[in-house]
């Protein structure tokens, strides 16, 4: 996975839709509560999410270094 929950993002699964959606609102409820309330964490998260790098030529780079 290229987002990692509390690190450089926000992430949330379920099994069903209900699961999803709760999961999905009490994200964003975590979310909202870190922008309000610790804001150094926020800055943190803000910056790894910045720094990552989600491009297709990255991933296929290690795509090709698994089978080399």
């Amino acid at each position: 996975d290229t987002v990692w929950h509390d690190v450089n993002g926000f992430v949330f699964e379920g099994w069903t839709m209900q699961d999803k959606v709760n999961n999905f609102v009490g994200t964003v409820h975590h979310a909202i509560d870190i922008f309000l309330h610790d804001k150094e964490h926020w800055e943190r998260i803000k910056q790894a999410a910045l720094d990552a790098r989600f491009s297709w030529e990255d991933a296929a780079k290690k795509y090709v270094e698994m089978y080399e």
